[in-house]
Protein backbone atom coordinates (compact mmCIF):
# COMPACT_ATOMS: atom_id res chain seq x y z
CA UNK A 1 0.00 0.00 0.00
CA UNK A 2 1.75 3.28 -1.13
CA UNK A 3 -0.85 5.82 -1.75
CA UNK A 4 -3.17 7.02 0.99
CA UNK A 5 -6.15 9.46 1.31
CA UNK A 6 -6.13 11.08 4.86
CA UNK A 7 -9.08 13.37 5.53
CA UNK A 8 -9.54 15.04 8.87
CA UNK A 9 -6.44 16.95 10.36
CA UNK A 10 -7.83 17.18 13.68
CA UNK A 11 -6.39 16.62 17.07
CA UNK A 12 -6.14 12.82 16.62
CA UNK A 13 -5.85 12.84 13.06
CA UNK A 14 -2.89 15.05 12.34
CA UNK A 15 -0.79 12.37 14.30
CA UNK A 16 -2.36 9.72 12.74
CA UNK A 17 -1.46 11.26 9.39
CA UNK A 18 2.33 11.73 10.53
CA UNK A 19 2.43 8.33 11.28
CA UNK A 20 1.27 7.14 8.09
CA UNK A 21 4.41 9.53 6.36
CA UNK A 22 6.58 8.00 9.18
CA UNK A 23 5.41 4.28 7.63
CA UNK A 24 6.52 5.98 4.42
CA UNK A 25 3.18 6.17 2.94
CA UNK A 26 2.40 9.07 0.23
CA UNK A 27 -0.02 11.25 1.62
CA UNK A 28 -3.17 12.72 -0.36
CA UNK A 29 -4.71 15.09 2.41
CA UNK A 30 -7.97 16.97 2.53
CA UNK A 31 -8.88 19.08 5.66
CA UNK A 32 -12.15 21.14 6.42
CA UNK A 33 -9.35 24.15 6.72
CA UNK A 34 -7.25 23.80 3.64
CA UNK A 35 -4.58 25.82 5.09
CA UNK A 36 -4.22 23.15 8.00
CA UNK A 37 -3.25 21.06 5.38
CA UNK A 38 -1.01 23.00 3.77
CA UNK A 39 0.66 23.82 6.97
CA UNK A 40 1.19 19.84 7.49
CA UNK A 41 2.13 18.97 4.28
CA UNK A 42 4.90 21.96 4.01
CA UNK A 43 6.69 19.54 6.56
CA UNK A 44 5.71 15.77 4.86
CA UNK A 45 7.88 15.75 1.92
CA UNK A 46 5.95 14.13 -0.86
CA UNK A 47 2.30 14.97 0.26
CA UNK A 48 -0.08 16.57 -1.77
CA UNK A 49 -3.71 18.47 -0.62
CA UNK A 50 -6.45 18.46 -2.19
CA UNK A 51 -9.38 20.75 -2.15
CA UNK A 52 -12.19 17.67 -1.59
CA UNK A 53 -12.70 13.88 -0.54
CA UNK A 54 -13.15 12.91 -4.19
CA UNK A 55 -10.08 14.41 -5.64
CA UNK A 56 -7.72 12.91 -2.49
CA UNK A 57 -9.44 9.26 -2.64
CA UNK A 58 -8.73 9.49 -6.46
CA UNK A 59 -5.88 7.05 -7.36
CA UNK A 60 -5.37 6.48 -3.54
CA UNK A 61 -5.12 2.39 -2.50
CA UNK A 62 -6.83 3.81 0.69
CA UNK A 63 -8.67 6.00 2.82
CA UNK A 64 -8.43 6.62 6.61
CA UNK A 65 -11.08 9.65 7.68
CA UNK A 66 -11.46 11.04 11.16
CA UNK A 67 -14.19 13.20 11.42
CA UNK A 68 -16.44 14.26 14.29
CA UNK A 69 -19.76 12.80 13.46
CA UNK A 70 -22.53 10.90 10.95
CA UNK A 71 -23.08 14.24 9.16
CA UNK A 72 -19.99 14.64 8.50
CA UNK A 73 -18.92 11.70 7.57
CA UNK A 74 -22.00 11.12 5.25
CA UNK A 75 -20.28 14.37 3.80
CA UNK A 76 -17.28 13.21 3.28
CA UNK A 77 -18.09 9.78 2.03
CA UNK A 78 -20.85 10.24 -0.02
CA UNK A 79 -21.36 13.95 -0.23
CA UNK A 80 -21.39 15.59 -4.12
CA UNK A 81 -17.61 15.59 -3.74
CA UNK A 82 -17.30 12.73 -1.41
CA UNK A 83 -14.90 9.44 -1.51
CA UNK A 84 -17.04 7.22 -3.04
CA UNK A 85 -17.01 10.12 -6.72
CA UNK A 86 -13.14 9.50 -6.76
CA UNK A 87 -12.21 7.59 -9.82
CA UNK A 88 -10.78 5.26 -9.74
CA UNK A 89 -11.99 4.55 -6.49
CA UNK A 90 -9.95 2.94 -3.62
CA UNK A 91 -10.20 -0.46 -2.10
CA UNK A 92 -10.60 -0.06 0.98
CA UNK A 93 -12.12 3.12 3.64
CA UNK A 94 -11.68 3.34 7.25
CA UNK A 95 -13.55 5.42 9.29
CA UNK A 96 -12.13 6.12 12.56
CA UNK A 97 -13.99 8.88 13.59
CA UNK A 98 -16.97 7.62 16.64
CA UNK A 99 -20.31 7.35 14.43
CA UNK A 100 -23.24 5.53 14.70
CA UNK A 101 -23.90 1.71 13.93
CA UNK A 102 -26.26 2.66 11.37
CA UNK A 103 -24.53 5.29 9.96
CA UNK A 104 -21.58 2.95 9.50
CA UNK A 105 -23.80 0.32 8.27
CA UNK A 106 -25.30 2.54 5.66
CA UNK A 107 -21.74 3.86 4.73
CA UNK A 108 -20.78 0.30 4.08
CA UNK A 109 -23.68 -0.43 1.83
CA UNK A 110 -23.31 2.20 0.19
CA UNK A 111 -19.86 1.35 -0.72
CA UNK A 112 -20.38 -1.86 -1.68
CA UNK A 113 -22.21 -0.99 -4.22
CA UNK A 114 -19.39 0.87 -6.40
CA UNK A 115 -16.79 -2.01 -4.96
CA UNK A 116 -15.43 -0.47 -2.34
CA UNK A 117 -14.86 -2.28 1.43
CA UNK A 118 -15.74 0.25 3.91
CA UNK A 119 -14.79 -0.47 7.43
CA UNK A 120 -16.16 1.62 10.94
CA UNK A 121 -12.44 1.41 12.72
CA UNK A 122 -12.87 3.77 15.05
CA UNK A 123 -9.84 4.25 18.08
CA UNK A 124 -8.99 4.61 21.76
CA UNK A 125 -6.61 6.33 23.15
CA UNK A 126 -5.15 9.70 23.72
CA UNK A 127 -3.52 12.07 21.89
CA UNK A 128 -0.27 10.89 23.15
CA UNK A 129 -1.10 7.08 22.01
CA UNK A 130 -2.12 8.67 18.33
CA UNK A 131 1.56 10.05 18.47
CA UNK A 132 3.24 7.10 19.17
CA UNK A 133 1.15 4.92 16.76
CA UNK A 134 -0.46 3.00 19.80
CA UNK A 135 -4.19 3.52 19.67
CA UNK A 136 -6.71 0.38 19.45
CA UNK A 137 -9.20 0.15 17.08
CA UNK A 138 -12.48 -1.26 16.99
CA UNK A 139 -13.53 -2.55 13.69
CA UNK A 140 -16.54 -3.51 11.86
CA UNK A 141 -16.64 -4.63 8.37
CA UNK A 142 -15.51 -7.38 5.87
CA UNK A 143 -12.26 -9.62 6.92
CA UNK A 144 -11.22 -8.87 3.38
CA UNK A 145 -11.16 -4.85 4.72
CA UNK A 146 -9.14 -5.61 7.47
CA UNK A 147 -6.80 -7.65 6.18
CA UNK A 148 -6.58 -4.77 3.26
CA UNK A 149 -6.00 -2.17 5.91
CA UNK A 150 -3.39 -4.58 7.71
CA UNK A 151 -0.25 -1.76 6.99
CA UNK A 152 -2.23 0.79 7.86
CA UNK A 153 -3.43 -0.50 11.00
CA UNK A 154 0.26 -1.36 11.78
CA UNK A 155 1.27 2.03 11.29
CA UNK A 156 -1.12 3.69 13.96
CA UNK A 157 -1.98 1.70 16.42
CA UNK A 158 -0.76 -1.31 18.55
CA UNK A 159 -3.48 -3.50 18.44
CA UNK A 160 -6.99 -4.08 16.88
CA UNK A 161 -9.83 -6.35 17.41
CA UNK A 162 -12.14 -7.04 14.73
CA UNK A 163 -15.98 -7.60 15.88
CA UNK A 164 -17.49 -9.05 12.73
CA UNK A 165 -20.38 -7.06 10.73
CA UNK A 166 -20.30 -3.36 10.09
CA UNK A 167 -21.78 -0.93 12.46
CA UNK A 168 -19.77 -3.40 14.99
CA UNK A 169 -17.27 -1.60 15.62
CA UNK A 170 -19.14 1.61 15.86
CA UNK A 171 -20.90 0.17 18.49
CA UNK A 172 -17.93 -1.06 20.72
CA UNK A 173 -16.33 2.50 20.59
CA UNK A 174 -19.72 3.59 22.05
CA UNK A 175 -19.36 1.40 25.01
CA UNK A 176 -15.86 2.10 25.43
CA UNK A 177 -16.74 5.89 25.21
CA UNK A 178 -19.65 5.84 27.73
CA UNK A 179 -17.50 4.47 30.74
CA UNK A 180 -15.28 6.85 30.05
CA UNK A 181 -17.54 9.52 30.18
CA UNK A 182 -19.57 8.04 33.11
CA UNK A 183 -16.02 7.93 34.71
CA UNK A 184 -15.38 11.19 34.09
CA UNK A 185 -18.67 12.65 35.34
CA UNK A 186 -18.12 10.97 38.83
CA UNK A 187 -14.54 12.15 39.15
CA UNK A 188 -16.31 16.10 37.97
CA UNK A 189 -18.90 15.55 40.66
CA UNK A 190 -16.21 14.34 43.37
CA UNK A 191 -13.77 17.29 42.47
CA UNK A 192 -16.84 19.94 43.34
CA UNK A 193 -18.03 18.05 45.92
CA UNK A 194 -14.51 18.41 47.37
CA UNK A 195 -14.14 22.10 46.78
CA UNK A 196 -17.06 22.98 48.61
CA UNK A 197 -15.48 20.78 51.36
CA UNK A 198 -12.63 22.84 51.45
CA UNK A 199 -10.28 20.69 50.06
CA UNK A 200 -7.32 21.27 47.93
CA UNK A 201 -8.48 19.49 44.62
CA UNK A 202 -5.31 18.65 43.09
CA UNK A 203 -4.42 16.86 46.41
CA UNK A 204 -8.09 15.21 45.96
CA UNK A 205 -7.46 14.30 42.25
CA UNK A 206 -3.95 13.17 43.07
CA UNK A 207 -5.27 10.70 45.67
CA UNK A 208 -7.96 9.24 43.23
CA UNK A 209 -5.36 8.71 40.55
CA UNK A 210 -3.42 6.64 43.09
CA UNK A 211 -6.48 4.70 44.61
CA UNK A 212 -8.31 1.84 43.81
CA UNK A 213 -10.82 4.10 41.61
CA UNK A 214 -7.80 5.23 39.72
CA UNK A 215 -7.50 4.40 35.77
CA UNK A 216 -5.48 5.37 33.25
CA UNK A 217 -7.56 8.44 32.01
CA UNK A 218 -6.80 10.31 35.45
CA UNK A 219 -2.57 10.54 34.53
CA UNK A 220 -3.04 11.51 31.08
CA UNK A 221 -5.53 14.35 31.63
CA UNK A 222 -4.50 15.72 34.46
CA UNK A 223 -3.74 19.17 33.28
CA UNK A 224 -7.08 19.40 31.73
CA UNK A 225 -8.94 18.72 35.48
CA UNK A 226 -6.19 20.85 37.06
CA UNK A 227 -4.68 23.70 35.05
CA UNK A 228 -8.12 25.70 33.92
CA UNK A 229 -6.10 27.26 30.49
CA UNK A 230 -4.52 23.69 29.25
CA UNK A 231 -5.49 22.37 26.00
CA UNK A 232 -8.64 20.78 24.49
CA UNK A 233 -8.74 17.76 23.71
CA UNK A 234 -11.88 16.40 23.69
CA UNK A 235 -15.31 18.51 24.43
CA UNK A 236 -17.93 18.55 25.97
CA UNK A 237 -20.10 18.87 22.64
CA UNK A 238 -18.06 15.60 21.20
CA UNK A 239 -19.17 14.05 24.95
CA UNK A 240 -22.47 15.25 25.06
CA UNK A 241 -22.72 13.89 21.16
CA UNK A 242 -21.35 9.99 22.09
CA UNK A 243 -23.34 9.84 25.61
CA UNK A 244 -26.46 10.57 23.41
CA UNK A 245 -25.70 7.90 20.47
CA UNK A 246 -25.22 5.43 23.17
CA UNK A 247 -28.05 6.29 25.23
CA UNK A 248 -30.15 6.20 21.58
CA UNK A 249 -28.23 2.33 20.81
CA UNK A 250 -29.26 0.96 24.54
CA UNK A 251 -33.18 1.96 24.38
CA UNK A 252 -33.23 0.80 20.99
CA UNK A 253 -32.34 -2.91 22.53
CA UNK A 254 -34.12 -2.14 25.53
CA UNK A 255 -31.56 -1.75 28.45
CA UNK A 256 -32.27 0.88 30.95
CA UNK A 257 -30.52 3.97 30.92
CA UNK A 258 -30.30 5.48 33.66
CA UNK A 259 -26.67 6.69 34.64
CA UNK A 260 -26.62 7.97 30.66
CA UNK A 261 -29.66 9.46 31.27
CA UNK A 262 -28.42 11.73 34.23
CA UNK A 263 -24.86 12.03 32.68
CA UNK A 264 -26.27 13.35 29.27
CA UNK A 265 -28.15 15.73 31.37
CA UNK A 266 -25.31 17.37 33.09
CA UNK A 267 -23.45 18.02 30.12
CA UNK A 268 -26.29 19.17 28.14
CA UNK A 269 -26.88 21.57 30.95
CA UNK A 270 -23.17 22.25 30.33
CA UNK A 271 -23.20 22.72 26.84
CA UNK A 272 -26.21 25.28 26.92
CA UNK A 273 -24.33 27.32 29.24
CA UNK A 274 -21.46 28.07 26.98
CA UNK A 275 -19.36 25.20 27.78
CA UNK A 276 -19.77 22.96 24.49
CA UNK A 277 -16.52 23.81 23.07
CA UNK A 278 -14.41 23.50 26.60
CA UNK A 279 -12.66 20.18 27.46
CA UNK A 280 -15.43 17.84 29.20
CA UNK A 281 -13.06 18.06 31.93
CA UNK A 282 -14.49 21.33 32.48
CA UNK A 283 -17.66 19.71 33.38
CA UNK A 284 -16.33 19.89 37.31
CA UNK A 285 -15.69 23.95 36.78
CA UNK A 286 -19.32 24.26 35.55
CA UNK A 287 -20.87 22.16 38.61
CA UNK A 288 -18.59 24.31 40.46
CA UNK A 289 -19.92 27.77 39.64
CA UNK A 290 -23.69 26.14 39.96
CA UNK A 291 -22.68 26.10 43.41
CA UNK A 292 -21.36 29.53 43.64
CA UNK A 293 -17.79 28.82 42.60
CA UNK A 294 -15.89 30.86 40.26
Amino acid sequence: MKEVAFLGLGRMGGPMAANLHAAGMVLRLWNRTRSKADAFASSKPGTTVFDTPSDAATGADAVVSMVADDEAAWTVHTGSHGVLGADPLPSVVLECGTISPAAAQALAAEAAKRGVLFLDAPVSGSIDAAERGALLFMIGGAAEGVQRAQPLLAALGSDHVHFGESGQGAMVKLLVNGVLHAYGGAVSESLTVAKQAGLDVGDVYHLLARSAAGAPMLQYREPQYLTPDAPVTFTIDLAHKDVALLRDEAQKLGVPTTHLDAHQQALGAAKNAGYGPRDMADLWRYLSEQEGEP
